[in-house]
């Protein structure tokens, strides 16, 4: 396959790529890795519908309600609604990170 310059790159896979060069530049800034989501997610409303969520981690809605409903992703119900906030998110995805980190030490 022929080299594509990173522009092409990113239309294509817009997800590793900005995730390439946002941590590239998080470095640069001296932004830590902890700081990497909540820098990612600071456009984001402070309370998360699962649409939302869901839209954010690119997955589907129903995954996202197995997410919330097998503790995961922390949520609260108000109403008929379901909200996550923002912080519960950001704590779900560096838990994430971190165990990634460990199964692939001990693998």
């Amino acid at each position: 396959m022929d080299y594509l310059p990173p522009v092409y790159v990113w239309q294509r896979n817009s997800l590793t790529v900005n995730s390439v060069v946002m941590t590239s530049k998080l470095k640069q800034r001296g932004v830590n890795q902890m700081n990497n989501y909540k820098y990612m997610l600071r456009r984001e409303q402070d309370v998360l519908t699962v649409q939302d969520v869901a839209r954010i981690l690119r997955i589907g809605k129903n995954y996202t309600y197995d997410l919330i409903r097998s503790g995961r992703i922390p949520a609260m119900k108000l109403g008929k609604r379901i909200l996550i906030p923002k912080a519960a998110l950001i704590d779900f995805l560096e838990g994430e990170s971190s165990y990634r980190k460990n199964s692939e030490k001990t693998a």
